[in-house]
């Protein structure tokens, strides 16, 4: 190649791939799933941890602290995605350095051919594709794998081995799959490199002519050494809280290596037929929606085409020959041990356990697709590149086909991204200032992430019974989550007969009702039921109205402001007579909207079953209601017209009057 054409096609497939990740990106994939919003959230709120800890296996901090760097350039909610798309596309670059470092293990000319066409073949990979297009952290093991492959496989330099152990430190901060990297840095570094000429010496400037330099033993303790230096925050947190290391892993695991496995061994055979299938045969790729075109394998027919011709080729040369080039024996160790999380965990293949693997598989296509290229004579050379590259622009289109067209239609996507949390939490972010909002259920905070993403959300309160009723002085509109809460409007329309109906978010496929909405003008005061009973307890908790009818006893509270601390309610019942003597009964609860999320001027609706023991009438009984604070036990104040005062901060209930 001229001095210009290795950086011009460099640049163009570089190009290529961040036009492929960043084309339609804020629309595709639509919405946002749980974990895309799981990770946005901890980026934006929480603190700086080492791990971020979860009941699955939680995050590792790579992708957190990463979506946190590009939420400083940006308030979309999408960061994530943008962050993994600038990653993917950069990975192509790298790549291309990797794959030349690799070729020219076997001699150091006319490799840049082949590491632009692995490169190429990585830009259009459609699991590289996908994943890189999704704010998800398995990608991110990739990165690291290639810099690590790249540093293995150059000459030995003192500066490399440091840096090297660096990045195999690093790589365990990434995802699960991560830990593989060290693993299958090993396998080359054993396996390949000690036996290459180049390594034989691995201090060749005797720069510092000791044991960890000037011998493959000392080199690769060294490495080590560094890589624990680098990982010891993670490894000791790990060692701290064992099962966030191993949560996830037996999870997935359980029906190949764990009880689950009626086999070990048949299952693991089973995985890796199924994971060596994937590659190619349609029908074997990965089956979920959210993760892949279901079965799609992970090479079109034409990338599959040249890998497998061009591996005959190289299996041929092998059986005439019994020598296998190092760079294909380091392709092959990485991919290996790349496959291996994979064929070790259940519904193989999994696209998300991938991503080790992906750095081999399209510099094992390039390498292959080379030397059928070179095969025979001049015109046949000629010929056969001509043949690859249609290949290539072929893989290409099926590639922008299968993702671009066909995925992009599937009808698993609306529920697998969660489209319509998307929506619901678009719109109420979309709403006016001057609107105050509600939305039913309560699942704003941690069980729905997505709802969650761009303070300030919609004030999240439960289904009726329980009433949440807004301040008078300004609009309100209470949204509700009709898969989740379909009727929950009724007893708020009976409040508010005045409020106006809508239903602005539709299911595009079923028709199906997804949001609907209650639109109360300012000034609209609740029709309540029940007997007025003006009493106040503390500086911020006000009651209003009572009833109890067929055992379900209501109150009406009014918030004068937000209580510093969880408040609970009590109520006792003494025999008559005896109502400063210790209660027959109590119930002690807290409301059934927690006081520390009240709000100055709202009112709540708070009803629950209430009778009294058996064989007692409202004659035979004083009811005392009151507050405290569990944290000192110590009462609210309470302010009552004298007749229901029974002293000690506590409320006469008149029931049976």
């Amino acid at each position: 190649m001229t001095r210009y054409a290795t950086p011009l096609y460099l640049t163009s497939i570089t190009l290529l791939a961040g036009w492929l990740r960043f084309w339609q990106l804020d629309t595709l994939p639509p919405g946002l799933w749980f974990d895309e919003g799981w990770v946005t959230l901890a980026a934006r709120d929480a603190g700086n941890q080492i791990y971020f800890s979860a009941g699955f296996g939680g995050m590792h901090p790579a992708v957190v602290y990463l979506t946190r760097v590009w939420q400083q350039m940006s308030d979309n909610p999408r960061a994530i995605r943008y962050a993994i798309a600038t990653v993917g596309t950069l990975c192509v670059p790298l790549a291309f350095f990797t794959f030349r470092a690799i070729f020219n293990l076997d001699g150091p000319h006319k490799n840049e051919g082949k590491a632009l066409l692995g490169a190429y073949i990585l830009a259009i990979l459609y699991p590289f594709l996908h994943f890189s297009r999704l704010g998800f952290e398995s990608m991110l093991p990739l990165p690291a794998s290639l810099v690590a492959l790249w540093l293995l496989v150059s000459p030995p330099r003192w500066w490399r081995t440091i840096l090297l152990g660096v990045v195999l430190g690093v790589s365990i901060y990434t995802f699960d799959t991560g830990r593989f990297v060290p693993v299958a840095a090993a396998a080359v570094y054993w396996f390949v490199l000690t036996w290459h000429p180049s390594f034989r010496n691995p201090n060749p400037h005797k720069i510092f002519p000791s044991f960890w330099f000037s011998t493959h033993l000392g080199r690769f303790l060294l490495i080590v050494a560094i890589a624990l230096l680098i990982g010891a925050p993670l490894l000791l947190f790990f060692g701290q809280n064992w099962d966030q290391l191993t949560a996830r892993a037996a999870v997935t695991t359980y029906n190949t290596l764990g009880e689950g496995a009626e086999s070990i061994p048949l299952a693991l055979l089973r995985n890796s037929g199924r994971t060596l299938a994937g590659l190619s045969v349609p029908g074997f790729g990965d089956q979920l929606a959210r993760h892949n075109l279901p079965g799609r394998p992970v090479f079109d027919p034409f990338l599959s085409l040249i890998f497998w011709i061009g591996l005959g080729g190289l299996l041929i040369t092998w059986v005439r020959s019994f020598r296998i080039s190092f760079s294909n024996r380091v392709l092959l160790c990485w991919l290996v041990v790349g496959l291996l999380p994979i064929v070790l965990t259940d519904g193989a293949p999994t696209y998300t356990r991938f991503f080790v693997a992906a750095a081999a598989l399209p510099a094992a296509a390039g390498s292959a697709a080379w030397q059928l290229a070179t095969y025979g004579n001049q015109l046949r050379r000629h010929v056969g590149t001509v043949v690859i590259g249609l290949l290539l622009l072929l893989g290409f289109q099926r590639t922008y086909s299968d993702y671009f067209a066909v995925w992009s239609e599937h009808p698993q996507l609306y529920d697998d991204f969660q489209v319509a949390q998307w929506e619901i939490s678009q719109f109420g972010q979309s709403l006016a200032p001057e609107i105050n909002s509600y939305f039913i259920p309560q699942t704003l905070y941690g069980a729905e992430p997505v709802y969650n993403l761009r303070p300030p959300s919609p004030h999240a309160i439960p289904s009726p019974p329980c009433l949440v009723l807004p301040p008078i002085e300004q609009i309100n509109m209470i949204m509700v989550d009709q898969r989740l809460a379909k009727d929950a409007l009724i007893p708020y329309q009976a409040v508010y007969p005045t409020a106006v109906v809508d239903t602005p978010l539709i299911h595009p496929r079923d028709g199906g009702e997804i949001l609907k909405t209650l639109t109360i003008p300012a000034e609209a005061k609740p029709q309540l039921a029940g007997k007025p009973l003006p009493a106040q307890f503390g500086e911020h908790i006000q009651l209003l109205r009572w009833e109890l009818i067929d055992d379900q006893l209501t109150f009406v509270w009014e918030a004068l402001d937000r209580p510093a601390v969880d408040q609970t309610m009590f109520i006792h019942v003494y025999l008559s007579e005896k109502e400063n003597e210790t209660p027959i009964f109590q119930v002690d609860r807290q409301p059934c909207y927690p006081t520390v999320l009240w709000r100055k001027g709202e009112r709540f609706v708070d009803s629950f079953s209430f009778s009294l023991p058996d064989g007692l009438t409202a004659d035979d009984v004083t009811v005392g209601l009151g507050w405290y604070d569990p944290l000192t036990i110590e009462r609210l104040a309470a302010q009552v017209d004298p007749s229901l005062d029974l002293k000690e901060n506590r409320v006469r209930l008149p029931i049976g009057q």
